[in-house]
């Protein structure tokens, strides 16, 4: 992915929204844990509402209580730290931030996908030498303030959107605490709607990659799109982990090729040892093999030849051998 980066919608109501594109439904269930957690879809929209109306207060508000509430919810982390860069305007917090949750996350392999991971890095990468460069040049944090304070700043110079869409786009709906991994249903679900679901896939990636779709719109897209892939097969399906639009498809395609379970082992190995396809970065592919754990002698040896071949990346040459070891050992 090339370091890919893609730089909305105003919620009726948290329970149940029904437009001509997607429907929102509420999902409750007798969980031990806080199941009034939202999707990170859904914490995105509502925050970037608020945002682009200029609600500040508001955002203050809601970013504070899910810091109290759910600290270690991966999408809530996220949410921070995006608060820390946009509101409080204060990059040192941000990175220190990021790279919590580069920490959180970085002995998951089953549970987040290579995607965000990639994401994630480059976006420190980038605050990263921002920093070094106010530093450099002796920027002050008054003075970045007084340019950058959201609240002082005419509408038209702020930002259109919040925050990182792809890394809320991509992040993983679980709480990490200490080495525990608890795995979260968001309270909302975003399904397609008919009409959405009637439209043909040049129609859906026209709406999944528009600049001003709003997010919630472009998941339910990308939900429909998957579901027409489903109804063609297996191999349609894996598309969504490597075409173009794969910041948007990934990770509802590899939800749908873990749901296969077994069924989607062959689909996959065959994209990893067929030399006519030309996949630049064979870890995204991977990635569905790690969570439907298959063990199966082909499974290992495609993981063993990946990660000896030297005609394949350094970095996928590494995942495959955390895939490998994961496999094996059952630890990343």
């Amino acid at each position: 992915m090339n370091k890919v980066r893609r730089s909305l919608f105003v919620l009726a109501c948290l329970s149940v929204l029904v437009t001509g594109f997607i429907w929102i439904k509420t999902w409750r269930a007798p969980y031990s844990i806080d199941t009034t957690l939202s999707s990170s879809i859904i914490i995105y929209a509502k925050i970037d509402s608020m945002w682009r109306n200029g609600r500040f207060d508001n955002i203050d508000s809601y970013v504070n209580k899910l810091n109290e509430r759910s600290n270690t919810y991966i999408p809530t982390q996220i949410a921070y730290a995006t608060y820390s860069h946009n509101c409080e305007v204060d990059i040192h917090k941000t990175i220190d931030l990021l790279a919590k949750i580069k920490e959180f996350i970085k002995d998951k392999l089953e549970y987040v996908s290579p995607v965000f991971e990639e994401l994630l890095e480059s976006t420190i990468i980038q605050y990263t030498k921002t920093e070094e460069f106010y530093n450099r040049n002796k920027v002050s944090q008054q003075f970045l303030w007084s340019i950058y304070n959201p609240r002082t700043m005419k509408p038209d110079k702020r930002s259109k959107r919040w925050g990182d869409e792809n890394l809320f786009f991509n992040a993983p709906d679980v709480l990490v605490t200490n080495n525990l991994v608890v795995p979260v249903k968001p309270l909302e679900t975003v399904a397609p709607s008919p009409s959405l679901m009637a439209k043909t896939e040049k129609e859906l990636k026209l709406i999944i990659c528009g600049d001003n779709t709003p997010i919630i719109e472009r998941k339910a897209a990308v939900r429909a799109l998957v579901a027409q892939r489903h109804a063609a097969g297996l191999r349609e399906v894996a598309k969504g982990l490597y075409e173009a639009e794969l910041l948007y498809t990934y990770n509802d395609s590899a939800d749908e090729l873990v749901r296969a379970g077994a069924a989607a082992v062959p689909v996959i190995l065959g994209l990893l040892n067929d030399p006519a396809q030309r996949i630049s970065q064979k870890k995204f592919v991977i990635w569905p093999l790690v969570r439907i754990g298959n063990t199966r002698p082909e499974v290992l040896q495609t993981l063993q030849m990946l990660a000896t071949n030297a005609a394949v990346s350094k970095d996928d040459r590494a995942y495959a051998e955390r895939a490998l070891r994961h496999l094996q050992q059952g630890k990343p």
